[in-house]
């Protein structure tokens, strides 16, 4: 793993990449830092903070769009799946090499807090929370721009993918204040959503038995659900946009200075999940 992270993170340096989404990353917190506590004189360091989506949904798909595509597409990868390296250490190499490259601007944006500071004192405590919950965000937008990136050969799809995935999440708790409530629209959402499991579990695995059974229980268990007590299923559909709702829960937590370790277990969840997806996507290509 420690190889690939050094060789993915060595490669971003020699290309554009890394300088590009440096320079983004900072000329954009550069601007809101001007804006909001500068130009406005707003003390509160957060406001500019806040803003970390912007970056997210613009830089993240840059930084993710060839980590797996690119190999994919000039056939190197085939050299390293071929070789005795474990699958996990080679996603993992290339998803912590992102998020490193992540976090050096991030930190380098520490030194406008610290400016603010000489004029007075700041809630530091509120600041690192909001900074630490921003590393978290961002790692689990890198896992999911991974995994996009793991499924094309093209880094433009796969950036495109991202930025639209990325954009979806940003509007989806206005999805939730439209979204039905009742118990039959719950309940034909659910069946879809087990049907869905059940195609993404037979193209991951092509192995008709597991798919199948997962869906008929799924299915099965959701008709008893319904006849046992239906209200069970009311709300379901905003519950599930809920759960989605990554930047609901920066904003509402750690940008509010609250540290939830439940927003904290989330996040992790959320980005282990997409690291190991894009583990099978690879173990499934070096086996086909």
């Amino acid at each position: 793993m420690l190889a690939i992270f050094n060789k993915e993170l060595k490669s971003y340096f020699k290309s554009p990449i890394a300088y590009g989404f440096i320079a983004f990353f900072l000329v954009m917190f550069g601007f809101y830092f001007f804006m909001i506590n500068i130009f406005y004189s707003e003390p509160d360091y957060t406001y500019v903070l806040a803003n970390i989506t912007t970056i997210l949904l613009l830089g993240v798909p840059l930084l993710t769009m060839r980590l797996l595509s690119e190999e994919k597409r000039m056939k190197t990868d085939q050299l390293i799946l071929t070789a005795p390296i474990n699958t996990s250490g080679y996603v993992l190499g290339k998803f912590l090499a992102a998020l490193t490259l992540f976090i050096i601007p991030t930190v380098i944006t520490f030194l406008h807090p610290l400016a603010l500071s000489t004029f007075g004192t700041l809630p530091w405590a509120k600041i690192i929370g909001a900074y630490f919950g921003m590393i978290l965000l961002g790692a689990t937008f890198i896992s999911i721009g991974l995994y996009i990136s793991a499924l094309t050969e093209n880094q433009v799809v796969s950036a495109i993918a991202t930025f639209a995935v990325f954009m979806l999440m940003l509007y989806i708790d206005n999805f939730k204040q439209i979204a039905p409530a009742d118990v039959t629209s719950s309940v034909i959402f659910l069946a879809i959503l087990i049907i869905a499991i059940g195609a993404f579990i037979y193209n991951s695995t092509k192995n008709k038995i597991v798919a199948g059974l997962i869906s008929v229980l799924g299915l099965a268990s959701i008709a008893v659900g319904y006849f046992i007590k239906p209200t069970i299923y009311e709300g379901i559909i905003v519950n599930f946009l809920d759960w989605f709702s990554l930047i609901n829960r920066y904003s509402s937590g750690f940008y509010m200075g609250i540290l939830d370790f439940s927003t904290v277990v989330y996040y992790i969840s959320f980005t282990t999940i997409f690291v190991f997806l894009t583990i099978q996507v690879v173990e499934k290509r070096r086996w086909s």
